[in-house]
């Protein structure tokens, strides 16, 4: 018979710290190949019903990304007996239905909820936006959930959806949640929330785009090798219209980033009293131009 060895890398808070969590695996690694056949090192993930998830859910805990699991483990990336398997559960944040509330009002604990956090968290350190989307479109939530439908979202899918360059549209939502990209809006808690904005002070705008600046910025900043252009479909969201700009000047992208609707086609849209302005014949038009004439 053969011995195989299975290792857990990171399944601790305490292993955090990444120099404590190499000592350890050097003094695990230089046993196991003594008495073993091979070696699998695993990348660990939070299982719902361990408290590993709660560590996770409490921001205690992060699992390794790509660049931290093989700076971890490359020294025996080349050792045929030992085989690396950062991510064979293709992990995406999972939450169970005990677990799962209504994320229903204003206020910073629901601008930074912990749901909130690990979700951005995994949208930047492993998510990966579908292959052939080399183009990002800035859409708007909406009250109704999924946003696919909402009156806006009818109207600039309906209009936009049958030109061929559609397919290499990559549509992503800016919302109280962060940055949430089309694959997702039907997951929990992309489909249970709402941030009633009458209840919104000026002081909790401003807070809104100082963390949604953060929020795009690192998105953008992880996948901007991915997208050749950006879209803006967020008239009627000024706040998070002053993110996304405040994100791509910090990043230098400002002249990849393009406004979908004028002023002056939003300021009449408002002054005839359409609602919502985005779902306005004259908006959804202006957006199709607009993308006919970078994509077409």
């Amino acid at each position: 018979f053969k011995v195989r060895t299975y290792i857990l890398v990171n399944g601790h808070p305490i292993l955090q710290d990444l120099n404590l969590q190499y000592k350890l695996l050097k003094k695990t690694m230089d046993l196991v190949l003594k008495v073993s056949d091979s070696v699998v090192i695993i990348n660990t993930y939070p299982h719902v019903k361990s408290e590993l998830w709660e560590e996770w859910i409490s921001l205690r805990w992060k699992p390794l990304d790509k660049e931290q699991f093989f700076k971890l483990v490359g020294e025996w990336a080349d050792d045929p007996r030992v085989e690396l398997d950062f991510n064979n559960l293709n992990f995406i944040p999972k939450f169970p239905k005990e677990k799962r509330i209504p994320l229903k009002g204003v206020g910073r604990e629901y601008l930074l909820h912990p749901y909130y956090e690990v979700w951005q968290d995994f949208f930047v350190r492993f998510y990966e936006p579908p292959p052939g989307k080399e183009y990002l479109l800035f859409a708007p939530c909406s009250y109704k959930k999924p946003y696919t439908r909402s009156k806006t979202w009818r109207a600039f899918l309906g209009r936009i959806s049958g030109y061929p360059f559609f397919k290499e549209i990559h549509i992503v939502v800016i919302s109280t949640p962060g940055v949430i990209p089309y694959e997702f809006i039907n997951y929990y808690p992309f489909n249970a929330y709402d941030w009633p904005l009458w209840l919104e002070t000026e002081e909790l705008k401003r807070e809104y785009v100082k963390v949604t600046t953060e929020r795009v910025k690192r998105y953008v900043e992880r996948h901007k090798e991915r997208y050749k252009l950006y879209f803006v479909y967020l008239k009627s969201d000024p706040e998070s219209m002053i993110a996304i700009r405040n994100a791509f000047k910090e990043l230098g992208l400002e002249d990849k980033l393009i406004d979908t609707v004028s002023d002056e086609t939003y300021k009449r849209i408002v002054e005839e009293g359409f609602k919502p302005a985005l779902a306005h014949p004259a908006a959804v038009k202006e957006l199709a131009e607009t993308l006919k004439k970078y994509l077409s």
